[in-house]
C-alpha cells in the first residue's frame, strides 16, 4: 500500500516555493519527524491552512456519483470506493493522509476532487520518497510575480 500526506499550503508561501519543492519537502518532513519543536510548529502553522473536515467531506461526497464513500469518526476518516479501487483517507486538522494501492488510484479517485477544492496542495509520498504539487502553476496564480 502507498501512503501520501497532503498539505494545504497558503498562497503567499506557494508563490515563493512553487519551484523550490525540495526546500518545502525537507521542511515538512522535518516537521513531521519533530512535531515537539516549537520553532518548526510555528513555521508549519504559518505556511499551512487547516482543513474544515465537514466542508471537505461534503465536497468529496458531492463530486462524483460513481464514487462510494463510507465515513467514520464524524467525517474524520473516509473509505472511498470506485470500480475495483479503494482508498482510506484520514482528515487531520492540518493535513490529509491517503492510503491506497497505487498512485494511479489516488490520481483517479482523490486528486481530481482536491484540485476542484483548491489548487495549492503539496503531496509527499512516503512509499517512494516523491513529492510535488497537485496542480501545475498557471499564469493567473502568480500573474504579478516573477517566478524565476
Amino acid at each position: 500500500m502507498n501512503k501520501y500526506t497532503i498539505y494545504w499550503i497558503k498562497q503567499e508561501v506557494a508563490q515563493h516555493y512553487f519551484y523550490k519543492c525540495d526546500i518545502l519537502y525537507r521542511f515538512l518532513t522535518s516537521y513531521q519527524d519533530n512535531k515537539n519543536r516549537q520553532d518548526l510548529s510555528i513555521q508549519y502553522r504559518y505556511i499551512t491552512h487547516d482543513f474544515d473536515k465537514s466542508h471537505l467531506a461534503e465536497h468529496i461526497k458531492s463530486y462524483d456519483d460513481h464514487l462510494s464513500i463510507k465515513t467514520h469518526q464524524n467525517n474524520q476518516k473516509m473509505t472511498l470506493y470506485k470500480n475495483n479501487q479503494y482508498m482510506l483517507l484520514h482528515i487531520d486538522q492540518s493535513y490529509l493522509t491517503c492510503i491506497c494501492t497505487s498512485l494511479h488510484d489516488a490520481e483517479d479517485m482523490l486528486f481530481p476532487i482536491l484540485r476542484t477544492f483548491h489548487p495549492l496542495f503539496f503531496i509527499i509520498s512516503h512509499t517512494e520518497n516523491k513529492y510535488g504539487w497537485i496542480s501545475p502553476v498557471t499564469n493567473t496564480e502568480f500573474k504579478d510575480r516573477q517566478v524565476l
